[in-house]
């Protein structure tokens, strides 16, 4: 007995010993239990790390040397291993969601989407608890923009991944800039119909508007395979074709999803783009070329050889000379009266999935509470923007400045190595936002100001799919959609719808056409909440 109990000892202080050193070993690395503190900073009252798989862009700079995420280590005593989405994260993901080898959070928009997460939602922690208990900022979030809560859900009514918001973004992509020197010089007026625009083309092409003495002009260039901002989808709204941004080419009247190569229109505004190109009014390239054969086009300037080119802003198409020699191009009107812009505010302002707790996570509170200080007003700013005194300016009255990047450096890439710019985990409010000046953003929040006239009512929202819903569409829209964009792009290059749209719209049905919009008129009546 006595050597029965002695054994009883050994064992039972073995087993504590174990049970001590799991939870001692947690609070320096992401394994078993640290200690928490619910509320108030730091989270942990010794160092813990987390394995975080963030989206970063190429320009960016490491994020561990990034003041703002420096401080937010210190305020949390979080520490991250980053490891980054690459080049061949398309092919990476799918091998590491179906691994044992998860990482604690998704950090960042790109680096999982709704159908990685809805399709393995085995992998992922439901976080509607964590909001309830921690979150104070994503609840404030949600307080402030109360149509954020409904975009965040799952189809299942669960929240498993956060959105963003990001400051001083506008509600539609792309803005046309038009050559106003060439205009002036051939004594021309601003084109306002399609037939007043073909006409300009028409004396960009031949009057020799940069005075070289060289037919170098190129009266209009866009990516024939860019639906973001380059591409030439916003000029089918003058024949009442206007599609939702992301990508999917749907378009909502009356409540009725429609796929615009199929819908009333599209035929003639493909028609009349052939005119165009035939003519030689468009690139001749436009189909076949890629940013940097884009962008060596628009920025070429003495002289300058592009008449017309659609980018996120007219500074950002035309390299810092946008303001000075290049006007906005207003919506045309159409042969039949359509005017119109394309719009997707949810898009455009943000995403639905930025920051994901993943099930292999010990620690799934302090992951969520880490993520929540990012959610701050302020740090989401400056996660966006860059930090205050690197390239923000606190103005001391509640307001706040983008300073001048350095001596051969742009706006544009200053801003992205200092932060995670439209890759951000962040909410900006958009009173925050009115507070906040910067000149990359409010030269074209002014110009798509503008534009905002010509927005459609209705617009394909950022609905909620169901993984059945998913893996149908993940068929569907492969084979529609890459059938109808290369068919479109021969139509223009070759001509030859007037004779063969209605066979392409009976092939379209015989892929699914049908299936492919009643899913998404299915998505859409739920969001609506019909």
């Amino acid at each position: 007995m006595k050597g029965s109990k002695n054994l009883m000892w050994v064992m039972l202080i073995i087993f504590c010993g174990v049970f001590v050193s799991a939870c001692g070993g947690a609070k320096s690395s992401g394994g078993g239990k640290a200690a928490f503190n619910e509320t108030g900073f730091p989270i942990v009252n010794e160092p813990i790390t987390l394995k975080v798989i963030a989206a970063k862009s190429t320009v960016s700079n490491d994020y561990s040397d990034l003041p703002l995420f420096q401080e937010i280590e210190k305020k949390t005593g979080v520490k991250v291993e980053w490891q980054y989405t690459g080049v061949d994260w398309a092919t990476q993901k799918p091998l590491i969601l179906a691994s044992n080898d998860l990482p604690d959070v998704f950090f960042g928009r790109t680096a999982v989407t709704e159908s990685d997460v809805v399709s393995n939602m085995g992998l992922f922690v439901q976080l509607d608890d964590l909001i309830e208990k921690y979150g104070v900022n994503v609840k404030s979030m949600f307080q402030k923009q109360p149509g954020m809560l409904s975009f965040t859900r799952a189809y299942d009514g669960h929240i498993y991944g956060l959105p963003q918001q990001m400051p001083r973004r506008p509600s539609t992509y792309s803005v046309y800039g038009i050559n106003q020197n060439w205009l002036d010089t051939l004594g021309l007026q601003m084109p306002t119909t399609t037939e007043e625009f073909y006409t300009v083309l028409k004396a960009f092409k031949t009057r020799d508007p940069n005075g070289n003495g060289l037919a170098d002009e190129i009266p209009w260039t866009f990516r024939g395979e860019d639906d973001g901002i380059a591409g030439f989808t916003d000029l089918l709204c003058a024949f009442g074709v206007v599609n939702n941004i992301n990508g999917d080419w749907l378009s909502v009247t009356n409540g009725k999803v429609q796929y615009i190569a199929a819908q009333d229109g599209f035929q003639d505004a493909i028609a009349y783009l052939r005119r165009l190109y035939a003519e030689g009014l468009i690139d001749q390239e436009a189909f076949t070329q890629d940013w940097n054969q884009f962008t060596a086009k628009t920025h070429q300037a003495d002289p300058e050889i592009v008449g017309v080119g659609p980018h996120w802003s007219r500074n950002a198409a035309f390299d810092d000379r946008g303001d000075e020699h290049y006007s906005l191009l207003m919506p045309l009107k159409g042969p039949k009266g359509h005017q119109g812009w394309r719009t997707n505010p949810e898009f455009v302002k943000g995403a639905k999935y930025v920051f994901e707790i993943t099930t292999s996570c010990k620690n799934p509170e302090i992951a969520f509470r880490w993520g929540d200080a990012f959610y701050d007003e302020m740090a989401g700013l400056q996660m966006y923007a860059g930090y205050i005194g690197v390239r923000l300016r606190d103005n001391g009255n509640n307001t706040y400045t983008a300073l001048p990047p350095p001596a051969g450096t742009n706006d544009d890439d200053w801003m992205w190595r200092n932060g995670m710019g439209d890759l951000s985990v962040c909410f900006v409010s958009d009173e925050l936002s009115a507070r906040y000046e910067d000149p990359i953003f409010d030269r074209q929040y002014l110009d798509k100001e503008r534009l905002s006239a010509y927005y459609p009512k209705e617009y394909y929202p950022l609905v909620s799919m169901t993984p059945d819903e998913l893996n149908e569409l993940a068929t569907l829209r492969q084979d529609i959609h890459t059938f109808a964009q290369q068919q479109t792009a021969n139509w223009v290059v070759n001509g030859g719808i007037e004779n063969e749209y209605a066979g392409f719209v009976r092939q379209l049905e015989t892929m699914g056409l049908n299936r492919m919009v009643e899913i998404y008129q299915n998505a859409y009546n739920r969001y609506m909440g019909k």
